[in-house]
């Protein structure tokens, strides 16, 4: 198992019926499956699972605690009988909870208002959706743009064209890597994408880097009022040029709170428990926190108070080198609608805290 699994030891020893060794992602690989005879194999994304990992191995179980499944080669499981399982949806509100925060601090450090604020949400699903009902609980316009979606539920009033993107005043992205195909989302934000923005728009992307077409971008970026980026072309070594760009650059963390995490975690562990007929197990959160919130007047102000990303984004951007040890010497943040849950005044702030919270309900299955 991958040691960066949050609570992996715990969760997946079920009990001490099972023997866990816990190494590095880069310890991970055919010799070790083939030498320790591994029944179950749980990783992160930094693994890639294809034929090289799996010749020789005697798997019966592959999960990944990520929502995201690019790193693995699913007919390669599909041909060795292998079960899998990922964990789609775990972190969907942390992250929508994530691209809210950074929303408000770069407006703030822009100087900008977040009472005219006109959201474009590329990307409908389990956290565009969120972050699009969070939007309009704010009292902001959105507009959705998801060309699958509008294709599937045939809703062309809901899911709007790419063009009408050019009335947002910020723009999100919440869209799966998609390599081939009609709706392909690799390099998608491209000089053609860009060029259909209105002047001045802030971008925001934490949903994959290779969405972005880099060379485009970096020559694109005068028309953009502000860049926030947590996923980048190259990790875990962005550029230094992509990173110099950036208003507020960070680590690929938005999914990385603690109950975004933890909620991976038990998802695959139930699932080896059902396929080995083990108790599922028992992982509680720490209670909210019950004390009085940190001063704080705008949403801004607790963000910076409570998450200190702007610190994090200068240590990466004077050195694109730490990206991958600043995501792992960082202890996980707590879910600012976990810290904050008592939060009366004033009405604005109290009002940011609640529709953070509300990120966390589930989802109509249309949107899920």
């Amino acid at each position: 198992m991958d040691d960066q699994v949050f609570r992996g030891d715990e969760a997946f020893a079920f009990g001490g019926r099972v023997r866990v060794l816990s190494v590095p992602a880069e310890a991970i690989g055919p010799g070790l499956l083939r030498e320790t005879r591994a029944d179950a194999l749980i990783i992160r994304s930094t693994t890639r699972v294809d034929d090289t990992l799996l010749d020789g191995c005697s798997l019966e179980f592959l999960g990944t605690a990520t929502v995201g499944e690019d790193h693995i080669v699913h007919e390669a499981l599909h041909r060795r009988g292998i079960a899998y399982r990922a964990a789609p949806g775990s972190s969907a509100g942390s992250v929508a909870e994530f691209t809210l925060a950074v929303i408000h601090l770069a407006l703030e450090r822009l100087g900008r208002a977040t009472d005219d604020v006109v959201l474009g949400v590329v990307g409908a699903g389990r956290i565009g959706e969120r972050v699009a009902r969070a939007g309009e609980s704010l009292g902001w316009t959105v507009i959705r743009h998801d060309p699958p979606l509008a294709e599937r539920t045939g809703d062309g009033l809901r899911y709007a064209p790419r063009g009408a993107l050019e009335g947002a005043n910020i723009v999100s992205l919440h869209v799966p890597l998609v390599v081939e195909g009609p709706h392909r989302t690799q390099a998608m934000v491209d000089e053609g994408f860009l060029e259909a923005l209105s002047p001045g728009t802030l971008l925001v992307n934490t949903s994959r880097g290779t969405v972005i077409d880099e060379a485009a971008l970096l020559r694109g970026r005068s028309r953009l009022g502000g860049l926030v980026l947590d996923v980048f072309p190259g990790e875990p070594r962005p550029s230094k040029e992509l990173l110099q760009a950036c208003d507020l650059a960070t680590p690929h963390v938005a999914g990385r709170s603690l109950e975004g995490m933890l909620a991976g975690t038990c998802m695959v562990a139930r699932s080896l428990a059902e396929l080995w007929d083990l108790p599922t197990p028992e992982l509680p959160l720490p209670p909210k926190d019950a004390g009085p919130a940190p001063r704080a007047q705008t949403p801004a102000e607790l963000v910076r108070a409570l998450w200190d990303l702007e610190t994090l984004s200068a240590e990466l951007q004077a050195d694109p080198r730490v990206f991958k040890s600043l995501r792992r010497r960082r202890p996980l943040r707590r879910d600012l609608s976990a810290l904050c849950p008592r939060v009366a005044s004033p009405e604005r702030l109290r009002r940011f805290v609640e529709t953070l919270a509300a990120c966390h309900a589930p989802l109509r299955p249309r949107d899920a």
